[in-house]
């Protein structure tokens, strides 16, 4: 596992930590996430007991699009991408992604069913790192579009830590 890994991976456990606050009174009532933390238990059952899968695009504001990962390799010397994010077989049924600001929700069948390249608006790209491959979702095609975002998210600012 390299330096960048771990680091990429340090930060999507603050981010999901962040979300969990954001979302715990969301409504005025309580929600349990459940998220799994060990490599074990997100292997054999997924990211949350709950089947939300949290990801953090640090980029998105910058880029106005969002990276939605399909396969992945802890190192850019791995021979081959294992399936990863909307692509693993696991119990996630809902797919976060944002950053600090605001995150955007979606069923990950949806998801799934927008990843193709036959779909002009989105394009398949592998990270500078050579670690992760995912589709370019343009977000004013996500905000456009509303048989593919479930929910868009602005988080109160005031809570970050």
């Amino acid at each position: 596992m390299t330096e960048y890994y771990q680091k990429k991976l340090q930060e999507g456990l603050e981010y999901q930590d962040f979300v969990f606050e954001q979302l715990r009174y969301m409504n005025g009532m309580p929600i349990f996430l459940g998220a799994y933390t060990s490599q074990k238990y997100q292997n054999y059952t997924g990211e949350s007991l709950s089947g939300l899968e949290i990801k953090f695009d640090g980029k998105f504001a910058e880029t106005n699009n969002l990276f939605i990962e399909v396969a992945e390799k802890t190192n850019p010397n791995n021979k081959d991408f294992v399936p990863s994010g909307i692509m693993r077989d696991d119990n996630t049924w809902l797919y976060l992604i944002g950053d600090y600001e605001q995150a955007f929700i979606f069923a990950k069948k949806t998801l799934r069913a927008y990843c193709s390249d036959r779909n002009p608006k989105i394009r398949l790209k592998e990270c500078k790192m050579g670690t992760s491959r995912g589709y370019l979702f343009p977000i004013d095609y996500v905000q456009g579009n509303p048989f593919l975002c479930a929910k868009h998210i602005i988080f109160r600012k005031n809570d970050v830590i």
